[in-house]
């Protein structure tokens, strides 16, 4: 067992209600939608966002998340295992990145993990520039998960 799937338990995932699209205002203990930007403190717009589960694991000093799929409050055993999974597998894969070209620690650092059915995606964003960008890894039918590339 590595760092960072020591870090998961399962009672510590947190579920994220569905958000529709809209203004919602920060800043005041709470987030709530609001009709406009006037008189709020800080008011931001946000796409729509499906209800999903969601754990903060520290990575390298600071937190990251890691998000998966959520149906009426609970999550599919399958999305808590590629959860493991990616938790597992992460100093590997992000070797494997760096061997790869498609990484570079020094430019980009890991900012959030996104399990879905469509597979895992970790989610980077540039140290010194204004970027973000992804790696996708897929299971193949017999189990075996691979690099499908950069989006």
């Amino acid at each position: 067992m590595n760092e960072y799937l020591e870090q998961y338990q399962e009672e510590k995932i947190k579920i994220i209600p569905f958000r529709e699209e809209g203004l919602y205002e920060y800043g005041k203990g709470e987030v709530k939608k609001v009709d406009s930007r006037d008189g709020g403190e800080l008011v931001l717009y946000k796409q729509e966002e499906p209800e999903h589960g969601l754990i903060i694991i520290n990575y390298e000093g600071y937190e990251i998340s890691l998000s998966m799929p959520s149906f009426g409050g609970v999550i599919p055993r399958n999305f808590i295992e590629d959860s493991k999974t990616a938790l597992a597998r992460l100093p590997e894969w992000l070797q494997l990145l760096e061997v790869k070209g498609c990484l570079n620690r020094k430019e980009s650092n890991l900012a959030w993990i996104e399990v879905s059915k469509e597979g895992i995606e970790f989610h980077f964003v540039g140290v010194k520039v204004n970027a973000e960008y992804g790696a996708f890894f897929e299971k193949d039918e017999v189990g075996t998960w691979t690099l499908e590339g950069l989006c």
